[in-house]
């Protein structure tokens, strides 16, 4: 992504507004540990479960770790999660992957999971964030969460790993990317039966490429029960006037599927112009006639800033929470 140093910034500084654990930072050091209390009433597994390792990691049994798992804020975000009004079980969805907008994630998983829809998978569709020399990154290793193990859906990732889009599998950069790594522990609290696939994906990542994921996650759709999640932001480093004009601009395009606009999208609008492209092809394919818009909101918005705070001066972080049931 472009202009890191802006968003180091401004992570920074909600990190030590929350005491919580959002992009910036080194994820090894500022993780807390995982906490063994019991879960809240409700929660589809219990702090602390562990299950005997097979086939979830990767060679030599290896679990990735969620390294952006904050207690605190994962419980105030289930908490305060608000499930939104649908008319059918989702398909798939767009969240943030700002731990800040936890609530909104929460609300969405929350959703998800009183549709009664058994998921088989959740594949996660999402920005990468860090140099690699590969334009698409898997990885095949399950995850240890605060909350028991999320097995890796071998079957999805080997399928990501071949044809076009030709992914590699990077077990640490996976790790190291809150875009996915953030996620996780909402999959095992309230899909705890789901495995999990996941690709992250360059912004220079070649259109035929991104056009071949969607196809591949349309034949698995037609096999498996899957909920595809794409982890988005929107609009970045500006100010909350100038976020608003974009977003609308940004509502607009993903209301018309309007793939072309969308391509010419960058930080302004939206940190993955590739990943709502999946969404939006992969909801047309399974017939959905239309994006449902959940929610929306920003970072001002969620810390109650007052106009003129500092904080602005690096702009803010925009959040759509989108949604797609069957036509």
């Amino acid at each position: 992504m472009s202009r890191r140093a802006p968003f180091l910034a401004w992570a920074a500084l909600l990190w030590a507004l929350l005491g919580a654990s959002c992009a910036g930072g080194n994820p090894a050091q500022d993780a807390p540990a995982p906490s063994k209390q019991e879960a809240p009433a409700g929660a589809g597994a219990s702090l602390g479960e562990q299950v005997t390792l097979g086939e979830s990691g990767a060679a030599g049994g290896r679990l990735l770790t969620c390294d952006y798992y904050s207690e605190e804020s994962f419980l105030r975000s289930v908490r305060e999660a608000q499930p939104y009004e649908t008319d059918g079980a989702l398909i798939a969805g767009v969240v943030p992957h700002h731990l800040l907008a936890g609530q909104l994630i929460a609300s969405f998983f929350a959703t998800a999971a009183e549709s009664g829809e058994e998921y088989e998978s959740v594949v996660f569709v999402a920005p990468s964030h860090y140099p690699t020399a590969q334009r698409a990154v898997t990885a095949q290793s399950g995850w240890q969460t605060p909350f028991g193990v999320v097995e890796n859906d071998r079957m999805i990732t080997e399928t990501l790993m071949g044809g076009t889009l030709a992914a590699r599998a990077d077990e640490d950069n996976m790790q190291l990317d809150h875009a996915v790594s953030g996620l996780i522990p909402y999959v095992k609290y309230y899909l705890p039966g789901a495995k999990v696939s996941a690709v992250l994906l360059q912004n220079r990542l070649e259109p035929e490429r991104v056009e071949a994921l969607a196809k591949r996650l349309l034949a698995l759709s037609q096999e498996k029960k899957i909920l595809l999640v794409c982890s988005v932001d929107f609009s970045h480093y500006l100010t909350p006037e100038r976020a608003a004009l974009h977003d609308e601009r940004t509502r607009a395009a993903l209301a018309a599927f309007d793939y072309q606009t969308i391509a010419g999208f960058d930080d302004s609008n939206m940190d993955s112009p590739q990943s709502i492209t999946v969404f939006l092809r992969y909801l047309q394919g399974r017939g959905a006639g239309e994006v449902r818009f959940f929610d929306h909101s920003s970072a001002d918005r969620i810390l109650g800033l007052p106009p003129g705070d500092p904080a602005y001066r690096e702009g803010v972080t925009t959040y759509f929470i989108l949604g797609g049931v069957p036509g």
